[in-house]
């Protein structure tokens, strides 16, 4: 039933690219630029229809929490949510519809009005009708301050940490606004290419940049089946429970 439960979002034809460049040295003001170039050329990749780039994949659990309020409420009425900070063709990749607003652009760029999208759950409990354009203040963190974002777009919800879950309120954020980049990122790659065609080609156009990253492929799919290997063990017993049951009868 898991397998079969609709997450939200399209799972099928899906590749997680995972690129790690900690020993190229790269400086932090320089990290943003690197991993666009990098998402730039999986892209270009003859084949991909799109790809994106995210802190949380779906479905893997890990998401930061933190609290938020609408600007102008009583810090009080304040919500948590899970976070994850995603690249501009997100949920065009994931095949999320947002059900107002817009995605994010290359426009959110560090040095403009910073911008947030959150998904249904958490609009139905701030409870406005259409809360884009409204400000949504964050709590502050030991690592960051108290920050307002522009909500620019609702999106529909799916499954954020993993299949079991009842909807969650989530909020999403720039990749281009991220104040401190990592020297990793994971990407996903929307493509009906063969795997192993698609993991040769987009491989060999990352090392073109520069072959001393770290460089890992994972069909999606097979991710979300291993995540239930507890659910497919207990299915498997119960089956020879069941078989053993009906050979004693």
């Amino acid at each position: 039933r898991l397998l079969t439960l609709d997450a939200g979002f399209n799972q099928e034809n899906l590749l997680l690219a995972r690129v790690g460049f900690e020993r190229l040295k790269i400086a932090p003001e320089n990290r943003l630029r690197f991993r666009d170039d990098l998402l730039q050329r999986v892209r270009a990749v003859p084949g991909v229809e799109d790809a994106t780039d995210m802190d949380t994949l779906p479905l893997t659990g890990g998401g930061r929490g933190n609290n938020v309020w609408l600007e102008g409420r009583n810090p009080d009425d304040r919500i948590n949510c899970s976070f994850n900070r995603v690249g501009v063709n997100y949920f065009k990749t994931l095949q999320i519809p947002l059900n107002s607003g817009r995605p994010f652009s290359t426009s959110d760029a560090p040095n403009t009005p910073k911008a947030a999208i959150i998904n249904q759950t958490l609009a139905h409990m701030l409870k406005e009708t259409n809360p884009v354009g409204r400000r949504l203040v964050v709590e502050a963190t030991p690592f960051e301050p108290e920050t307002a974002y522009e909500i620019v777009g609702v999106a529909r919800d799916h499954k954020f940490e993993d299949l079991r879950e009842e909807p969650i309120a989530v909020v999403y954020l720039a990749t281009n606004q991220d104040p401190a980049p990592s020297t990793g990122r994971q990407f996903l790659i929307r493509s009906n290419l063969p795997p192993q065609d698609l993991t040769a080609s987009v491989s060999r156009n990352l090392m073109e940049v520069n072959s001393g990253m770290d460089i890992s492929f994972q069909g999606f799919r097979s991710m979300v089946q291993e995540s239930l290997l507890r659910e497919r063990l207990m299915a498997m017993l119960s089956g020879v429970f069941g078989g053993l049951a009906l050979l004693l009868a």
